[in-house]
């Protein structure tokens, strides 16, 4: 399961299918990205970002980290789309904005989300923020906004640390509109 296309997220996916046989589900809109048939679009970064950007792409260039082989999607996800090979159920929820074809997963009967770069943390896990190098910034936003309406008790950022106690709280209290500005 990919929630989207940035090498911190799939960079192992090809890997582990040739290992495995494992299946790949992710987002329709970013599966070309993923299948490399299409060039990715380049985030709008603000300034903080910019910096963020830079160094940690400075550090994978210098460890010499090349860039993810790509690989098939065999299942594309839409918004609506559930996942019936779970313990419960999963939602699968289109979020735009990160990426053109972001997903999270919603276990609405347990009360998690996996919001997929959308939302981080900070390091003591006291505050949620929007995650960093947005293609499309209000896409984004709305697509936070959308995430925090569900309520989910525990929320497993893939960024920080996750939220599994008074996550509604701290969802609630974020101010997504000026992070990274």
């Amino acid at each position: 399961m990919l929630t989207h296309h940035h090498l911190d997220h799939m960079g192992s996916a090809a890997d582990l299918v040739a290992a495995t046989g494992a299946r790949v589900l992710a987002g329709a809109l970013d599966a070309p990205y993923i299948r490399g048939t299409a060039p990715a679009p380049e985030p709008e970064l603000t300034p903080a970002e910019r910096r963020l950007f830079a160094g940690v792409m400075g550090g994978l260039s210098a460890a010499g980290t090349p860039p993810p082989p790509p690989a098939e999607v065999d299942r594309e996800l839409h918004d609506g789309d559930t996942l019936e090979d779970w313990p419960e159920t999963v939602r699968v929820l289109h979020v735009p904005g990160h990426t053109p074809g972001g997903i999270a997963l919603h276990l609405p009967e347990s009360g998690v989300l996996f919001p997929g770069d959308l939302i981080g943390t900070d390091p003591e896990g006291r505050r949620a923020v929007l995650g960093p190098g947005n293609v499309a910034r209000e896409e984004a936003l709305a697509s936070f906004r959308r995430l925090v309406a569900l309520g989910a008790d525990t929320v497993c950022v893939p960024h920080g640390v996750p939220l599994r106690t008074g996550a509604r709280e701290v969802l609630a209290a974020a101010t997504p509109a000026t992070d990274w500005l």
